[in-house]
């Protein structure tokens, strides 16, 4: 957090350990917990509102990106005031904001296609899809997919593409 000063919004991936509930003065449930990096730790705090939102996404062991205010009081340590946590898991999946399919020309036949197009089907969503195909002279084609095969990024497309489909490369964009 170097280069940082107090009430600036940060975002950190860690894993969550020391994880404590408490209770204010007024009995709401608030959350305190250590967010590990290989870099070290820092506390985060995530008060009762935050935490309720936050929900079962903040327990010990959870790999999370945590996004917050900086704390800094002198003779205290540093602390994040958590306002949101998402798992690190499928993250830049999630954030991915379009899909991008790289192929060899040749390697799509009628019944890849048709294969294709039942896997892009199950995943359907909000994100662009993007084809680059490889032609045979070395160009490379970019075509935009109708928006009817717009995808949903996920882990579960990506290791689907990767496995039916092995000259596939996948690009989140």
């Amino acid at each position: 957090m170097a280069g940082q000063t107090a009430g600036d919004t940060v975002s950190m991936g860690g894993v969550i350990s020391e994880f404590t509930v408490k209770n204010t003065k007024k009995g709401d449930r608030f959350a305190v917990f250590s967010l590990e990096d290989e870099t070290g730790s820092i506390e985060v705090i995530a008060w009762p509102e935050t935490f309720r939102r936050l929900g079962e996404q903040v327990a010990d062991g959870a790999a999370v990106l945590v996004t917050g205010r900086l704390e800094i009081e002198d003779g205290k340590p540093t602390r994040i005031v958590a306002e949101a946590a998402e798992p690190l898991e499928g993250l830049r999946e999630r954030h991915a904001k379009s899909v991008m399919l790289r192929f060899a020309a040749d390697a799509l036949d009628t019944a890849q296609l048709e294969k294709l197009r039942d896997v892009l089907d199950r995943h359907r969503g909000e994100r662009p899809l993007i084809f680059v195909l490889s032609l045979p002279n070395g160009v490379e084609a970019r075509l935009r997919a109708h928006h009817t095969f717009s995808v949903r990024p996920s882990l579960a497309l990506v290791e689907e593409l990767q496995a039916g489909f092995p000259g596939c490369t996948v690009v989140l964009q």
